[in-house]
């Protein structure tokens, strides 16, 4: 159903900008974001069952075999999709939300 081409290539470059990220003299703690939810089935070339069968379990994916946590930021607005005005892109909100999710996830609260 979906271009195998393209999970590829997005594993790869997410598989890269980890290890750029692990390698920094700051030596910071790496997670990956589950993405919010698409609002409408195709949005400016992101539809909703790409990011959900290809893009989230590549991320899912990826952090498990690097060994890091995920963020879960679909799940909080995925009954609020007011708070996606454009259909992918939080409002202030949205932002809100998301930013209390990492805090949580990041403080094991």
């Amino acid at each position: 159903m979906f271009n195998t081409e393209f999970d590829k290539r997005f594993r790869e470059t997410l598989r890269e900008l980890v290890a750029h990220f692990r390698e920094l003299d700051s030596r910071p703690t790496v997670c990956l974001g589950i993405p919010v939810p698409v609002a409408l089935e195709r949005t400016r070339g992101i539809t909703a069952p790409k990011v959900r069968g290809v893009v989230t379990p590549a991320i899912a994916a990826v952090a498990r075999k690097e060994g890091l946590a995920t963020i879960d930021f679909y799940t909080p607005l995925a009954d609020r999709m007011e708070l996606l005005p454009d259909t992918f892109h939080p409002n202030a909100e949205g932002y809100r939300i998301m930013a209390e999710t990492a805090k949580r996830a990041i403080l094991g609260e």
